[in-house]
């Protein structure tokens, strides 16, 4: 992670429809911030099958390891266990 930069990660489940203006808003958040992130690599998945673009993620979380600052979580209880 470089000095002084915040870093997020996303993590999330299967993209459903309800939540996709959420995701679209935090996408733009980030990206006019330049803001650095991770994502989970399933959720990423899920979102570029659905989305059909190119989502600019840092890196992808395959794992239990990764290095954030904060962790957005978008879904429910399981996704929020899997975050924590």
């Amino acid at each position: 992670m470089s000095k002084g930069k915040i870093k997020f990660a996303l993590f999330g489940n299967e993209c459903q429809e309800h939540r996709l203006s959420c995701v679209r808003e935090i996408f733009s958040f980030l990206a006019e911030r330049h803001l650095d992130f991770l994502i989970e690599k399933d959720f990423f998945d899920s979102l570029t099958d659905e989305l059909r673009k190119q989502i600019p993620a840092e890196a992808l979380i395959t794992d239990k390891m990764f290095d954030a600052d904060y962790v957005i979580s978008i879904g429910g209880d399981g996704t929020f266990l899997k975050a924590a």
